[in-house]
């Protein structure tokens, strides 16, 4: 099995290089490891961070990055595992996807269950995520259960399961609930599992998507404003999300709809990012 791992990056080189030396420790090494940014200092001193990474420079945007990255595997891969950049995972993460995948065909998508996720409790640092998975040897609860979609900081994808399948670069913001819309189409062709095996620690970085998710949304960073405060027409959800999204400006807390009803309702709106 050809197991090789897909980055999308902008605006978070450190913590990239970081994530890809810490790579070198998988208990089993990837086929390949391609990075995906939008600029040269996305991926500026990553380059010997990984042995044979492959860098390549796409237009901006989550989908149009990872498409990007589909495009220049072709058919040299037979899974590909997205993890974000300030994704920290563990370090038997794809030893364990392959035993899984290997034992179960039907199984087309995998996502992992996490220690910690900073992108709900507040940004982690780095340091941190290594010593509650490396030195505290922390991991979640036994299990696993059947998903309708899959978490696109960490989602391992079967590419046989429908080869032509990829990204919709016409989601609004960055890619807004791109993994949602992605693996809820890739379930129609077998099973998704969220499951204990796979594991790690997402950093929940606030820069790079964040920032841009909170800036296109309010270039004027009134971002601490409700939807019923503001003249635009972005839906209260959707501007709920922002609040979430640039919590160093403002910190309330917000509500966010279900991830399946979410993607459903960006499209509907037919709103973009203004940048």
């Amino acid at each position: 099995m050809r197991i090789h791992v897909i980055f999308a990056t902008t605006g978070r080189a450190e913590v990239l290089g970081k994530v890809l030396t810490r790579l070198t420790d998988q208990t089993r090494a990837p086929d390949g490891v391609l990075v995906v940014g939008t600029c040269p200092a996305d991926v500026a001193g990553v380059e010997n961070t990984f042995p044979g990474l492959q860098i390549i420079i796409s237009e901006k945007g989550l989908c149009s990055q990872r498409n990007a990255g589909l495009a220049a595997l072709g058919d040299h891969a037979d899974v590909v595992v997205f993890f974000d950049d300030d994704f920290v995972p563990a370090h038997d993460f794809l030893e364990q996807v392959e035993a899984l995948m290997s034992a179960d065909p039907g199984i087309v998508g995998l996502t992992g269950r996490l220690v910690r996720d900073g992108a709900q409790t507040g940004s982690l640092m780095f340091e941190e995520a290594v010593d509650q998975l490396d030195v505290q040897h922390e991991r979640p609860a036994a299990g696993e259960e059947r998903m309708a979609w899959l978490y696109g900081c960490n989602m391992a994808i079967r590419l046989s399961a429908n080869p032509q399948l990829r990204f919709d670069e016409a989601l609004p913001l960055y890619g807004w609930q791109e993994d949602v819309d992605f693996s809820s189409r890739l379930a129609r062709h077998g099973t998704l599992y969220r499951t204990a095996a796979l594991t790690g620690i997402h950093l929940g970085v606030r820069g790079g998507a964040h920032v841009r998710l909170a800036a296109g949304l309010f270039p004027d960073r009134q971002c601490h404003l409700s939807a019923a405060q503001r003249d635009d027409p972005l839906p209260a959800w959707l501007a709920d999300l922002a609040v979430q999204c640039c919590g160093q400006c403002c910190g309330q807390p917000a509500s966010q709809p279900p991830r399946s009803t979410a993607v459903g309702a960006s499209k509907a709106t037919g709103w973009r990012c203004a940048t």
